[in-house]
C-alpha cells in the first residue's frame, strides 16, 4: 500500500510538471489554466485546456494573454479548425477570466469608473504533437508581434448574491506582425503518425475566424 501511495504521488508530480512546462508569463503577471469540453466531428467530447496569463495594467485595464493551448489528440486539432470555434473559445475564456478576476465596478452605476478587459491572442500558431502515449497536443504561438485583441467592458452585477461579473463586447483589433502561412497544416504531417512527436510550420489564425 505504501509503494502504491508513493507511486501515485510521483505520477501526480510528473504530470503537473509536464503540463505546466510551457506556461511562461511575463514578470509580474499571474497564470491560470482551465479546461473546456467541445464536441468533435463525431459528436464525441474533446477536452481543451487553455493556459493564460493575466494582469491589471497601470491604466486599470484587465488583460488576459493566451499562453498555450493543450488539446486531446487527434480530436483537439480537428476541433480548433472548426468554423466559429475561436469565437466561442474567447467567449468562454472571457467568462472564466472575469469569474476569477475579483469584483469590478457596479454595472448599474453610471458614476463608477469604467473597467475594460482585453483578451490577447497571437496571430500565428504551430501545432506540436507530443507523441508517445500522452494523447496530447499543443498549440504554441509563433510570437506576439502580430496579435488579435478582443475588447470588453466589465462590471459586477450586484443584483446577484454573490455579485455576478459580466462582460460587454466592444469589438476587436487586428495587429499585423509575423509572416506565416494562411493555410492550416495537414495533420499528421506526411511520414508521421499520432504516436510520433512532430511540429508543424506556423500558420495564421485570423482575428475573424
Amino acid at each position: 500500500m505504501k509503494k502504491i501511495f508513493l507511486c501515485l504521488i510521483l505520477i501526480t508530480i510528473l504530470l503537473s510538471t509536464y503540463n505546466l512546462s510551457f506556461s511562461v508569463c511575463p514578470p509580474g503577471w499571474d497564470s491560470y489554466n482551465y479546461t473546456y469540453a467541445y464536441r468533435d466531428q463525431n459528436n464525441q467530447e474533446c477536452y481543451i485546456t487553455v493556459y493564460y496569463c493575466f494582469t491589471t495594467l497601470p491604466s486599470g485595464t484587465f488583460v488576459v494573454k493566451v499562453d498555450m493551448i493543450q488539446v486531446q489528440i487527434p480530436c483537439g486539432f480537428q476541433v480548433v479548425g472548426q468554423q466559429d470555434f475561436w469565437e466561442d473559445f474567447y467567449n468562454r475564456l472571457g467568462d472564466t477570466a472575469i469569474y476569477y478576476g475579483g469584483t469590478f465596478p457596479p454595472c448599474d452605476d453610471v458614476h463608477s469608473p469604467i473597467k475594460y478587459m482585453e483578451i490577447r491572442k497571437a496571430n500565428c500558431w504551430k501545432l506540436h504533437n507530443l507523441g508517445g502515449n500522452t494523447g496530447l497536443g499543443r498549440l504554441v504561438d509563433c510570437g506576439y508581434i502580430g496579435q488579435c485583441i478582443w475588447h470588453y467592458k466589465v462590471c459586477s452585477n450586484y443584483a446577484f448574491t454573490p455579485p455576478k461579473n459580466e462582460k460587454i463586447p466592444l469589438g476587436r483589433t487586428a495587429i499585423s506582425g509575423e509572416n506565416c502561412s494562411s493555410t492550416p497544416p495537414v495533420v499528421p504531417p506526411q511520414g508521421y503518425g499520432w504516436g510520433d512527436e512532430w511540429w508543424t510550420e506556423c500558420y495564421i489564425i485570423s482575428c475573424y475566424e
